[in-house]
């Protein structure tokens, strides 16, 4: 696993764990990812008192969201109940294209999800 990246930015910081972009993918004739674009897994936390210090970057949030959906890249991305964790599912040429999402969304740069980790994902179903 590569090392951690981590990106302080104003009050928090965003620690981001990557695999290789080559891990977990299948060789030979039956890799989905030969035909298609590679498919990326987000997973984080939410800083304490999430629903509180969102507030005033939640539109500039969904917006970027929406981009991204309408670009194609971003397939969905939402909290779970009780808004500890974010779960997210991308579609991207490369994990730096990922990251670099990720990193200009913001709430990582203020420090409203405390931790992101992205992992290639091979979609065995649906």
């Amino acid at each position: 696993m590569a090392p951690p990246l981590e990106r302080r930015v104003g009050g928090g910081a965003v620690l981001l764990r990557a695999l290789p972009a080559a891990a977990g993918r299948h060789s030979g004739p039956c890799n989905p990812l030969t035909t298609a674009m590679a498919k990326f897994v987000l997973w984080g936390t939410y800083c304490e008192d999430a629903l509180t210090r969102r507030t005033p970057f939640r539109q500039e949030h969904l917006d970027g969201l929406h981009r991204q959906h309408a670009e194609g890249v971003l397939l969905t991305l939402g909290p779970t109940e009780g808004s500890t964790h974010v779960f997210g599912l991308y579609e991207a040429d490369a994990l730096e294209q990922v990251e670099a999402l990720v990193h200009a969304d913001v709430y990582a740069r203020e420090g409203i999800w405390t931790e992101v980790q992205v992992y290639p994902w091979i979609q065995a179903i649906g």
